[in-house]
């Protein structure tokens, strides 16, 4: 192809680099102390959560919205609750791992 005919250009900024910043920290090890999440942590960021909760209760869940508990399974690690969103339905929700809290 004739060098005329090309035209490159950069469309985008280049990838953050693992060069080691002015305070002698990487990218990695600023982003690990300002809370962000880490590749391969294995511990997604925790919001609010609930521990248990009955039949009835109004929860809050940060991604649906305000909710009412219909059902109730399980104890401890392995607890789960039926939550009726209204519009967005009954989702059935691990309290260990759901980001709600309890109203």
């Amino acid at each position: 192809m004739p060098e005329e005919l090309l035209d490159w250009r950069r469309l985008i900024e280049p990838a953050a680099t693992w060069e080691i910043r002015a305070a002698g920290r990487t990218s990695s090890a600023r982003e690990r102390t300002e809370g962000g999440r880490i590749f391969g942590s294995g511990q997604p960021p925790r919001g609010p959560h609930v521990d248990a909760v009955a039949v009835g209760d109004r929860v809050l869940h940060t991604s649906f919205g305000l909710g009412t508990v219909v059902d109730t399974m399980g104890t401890g690690q392995n607890a789960k609750a039926d939550v009726d969103f209204g519009s967005l339905g009954v989702k059935r929700l691990s309290l260990r791992h759901a980001p709600m809290e309890k109203l």
